[in-house]
């Protein structure tokens, strides 16, 4: 591939460690959900600024280590998210990665917040999985916190049926 204007040639830098711990998270969205849906980027209940407030997090969030992170999750609400307590969500987080292997393998996911705005009914918490090189492989924007909640079914803002278009 040509470029009309080359890349910016730089002098090599190390920039990681052998230490997971001493690492820095940096984000791909590879795997981000694009279907319009309550788990989506493109939810359609977005305002501007959410999207802001995700980029604001992005960035304060890469500025951490992985120790740091560790140290500070309570603060940062960053936790692992068990998908066990209903069925179809293991099966719509496997599809959204393209996953085929055992559930045993499948990776870890976990929870980040972005904000809460309890006056709109919303917590938005970014949601990916790490790979060991610290690559956070970010697959929802979890606008209304359902991967944790078993509010849907109960709040009159979230359809009962929320997490049917993923399962088709």
């Amino acid at each position: 591939m040509k470029f009309i204007n080359p890349p910016i040639k730089t002098l090599f830098t190390k920039t990681t460690t052998a230490k997971v711990e001493e690492r820095r998270l940096s984000f791909c969205f590879e795997h981000a959900s694009l279907e319009n849906g309550c788990l989506c980027f493109d939810n359609p209940r977005f305002e501007p600024s959410d999207m802001i407030e995700l980029v604001k997090v992005l960035k304060y969030i890469s500025g951490f280590t992985i120790k740091d992170i560790q140290d500070n999750m309570d603060t940062l609400r960053f936790h692992s998210v068990n998908l066990s307590h209903k069925a179809y969500l293991k099966h719509i987080y496997r599809k959204s990665i393209k996953y085929s292997g055992s559930d045993d393998q499948i990776p870890t996911l976990f929870q980040l917040e972005v904000f809460t705005d309890n006056s709109r009914g919303v917590a938005p918490r970014l949601t990916f999985y790490i790979l060991i090189d610290c690559i956070g492989k970010i697959v929802y924007f979890d606008y209304q916190h359902l991967l944790c909640s078993e509010m849907y079914g109960v709040a009159k803002s979230i359809p009962e049926d929320w997490f049917s278009r993923f399962i088709k």
